[in-house]
């Protein structure tokens, strides 16, 4: 069977396109340049996501290394419950290689994270049942993409085709609760 997109749980609320206003990483150079408009126009290797029938590498081979960064955002401050906030998740960016085969063929193979982000949910403050302090940790929701894509383009003086494959591997790692159950001895 054929699938695009990412497999989901329904009731994941992380990775779903809620959250794309912070965690998607625009990856390609020159198209942000252009304010993400003109996806029919040339393009570099890192435009592979967005078109990758407009990769026109000029040389024989073709490098592209970028990063992306992004300062934390306060998330819902006016529910006054600490310290909930939208991090940006190392590494942000991509690395890229063209290959120019011939006149008309062009190939590559381009690793990227086009979704990073963690939920700071603040620090989370465990007791017993009397009151008294028996730990802290930090309480997180993230989420990450990881994908590798191998675009082909066939261009001539009339017409342009591109085609890519990619794999992309998503993560979601969450630390809310930790629980700790003791039993007395001979139970």
């Amino acid at each position: 069977s054929v699938f695009s997109g990412p497999r989901t749980d329904p009731d994941d609320q992380m990775i779903n396109p809620f959250w794309d206003f912070y965690s998607n990483n625009y990856l390609s150079t020159q198209s942000s340049g252009k304010g993400f408009t003109g996806i029919a126009s040339e393009n570099d290797i890192s435009g592979t996501a967005i078109n990758p029938a407009s990769i026109n590498i000029g040389k024989k081979f073709q490098i592209n290394l970028q990063y992306t960064y992004k300062s934390n955002q306060p998330w819902l401050p006016s529910l006054n419950v600490g310290e909930l906030s939208l991090r940006q998740q190392l590494f942000s960016g991509s690395v890229g290689f063209g290959y120019r085969v011939n006149s008309h063929i062009q190939l590559g193979l381009v690793y990227s994270n086009p979704t990073a982000m963690k939920l700071n949910l603040g620090e989370v403050i465990r007791t017993d049942e009397f009151g008294n302090e028996i730990g802290r940790y930090d309480a997180y929701d993230q989420i990450t993409q990881h994908s590798i894509t191998l675009p082909l383009t066939y261009a001539n003086e009339n017409i342009c085709f591109g085609a890519s494959v990619g794999y992309s591997l998503y993560q979601h790692r969450m630390k809310y609760v930790i629980t700790t159950i003791e039993y007395p001895e001979g139970l």
